[in-house]
């Protein structure tokens, strides 16, 4: 349960971009600079999630046959908590892409 409680808060954590970001160097960026940043740096986080993500459902595959030792589950359950984290996690970014594009375009207009 601890495993997927963290599984659906991470993912709520990129919506609302309440994840540690250090603002030491950031911070004296042009208005321009820290969007093009922005930018770069949520596409980069969305592709990794995504190769985690698939990654994530071999990792599932090895649990299918193997049992957990303390509960009898299968241990796909808690492996299936990767590749659901980083899609929602992916989606999200997405979601917060698609956004700083749109403003981005808006700012030119």
């Amino acid at each position: 349960m601890f495993i997927y409680a963290v599984v659906f808060g991470a993912p709520l954590a990129i919506r609302d971009h309440e994840f540690v970001n250090v603002d030491f160097i950031v911070g004296k960026f042009s208005r321009r600079a820290k969007a093009i940043y922005d930018i770069v740096v949520t596409g980069v986080i969305f592709l990794f999630l995504i190769l985690v993500g698939v990654k994530g459902i071999d990792y599932l595959k090895l649990g299918l046959d193997q049992r957990s030792p303390t509960m009898p589950i299968p241990m796909a359950i808690p492996y299936a908590s990767i590749s659901i984290t980083s899609f929602l996690m992916a989606l999200y970014c997405l979601r917060n892409l698609s956004g700083m594009l749109a403003r981005k375009g808006g700012d030119r207009q």
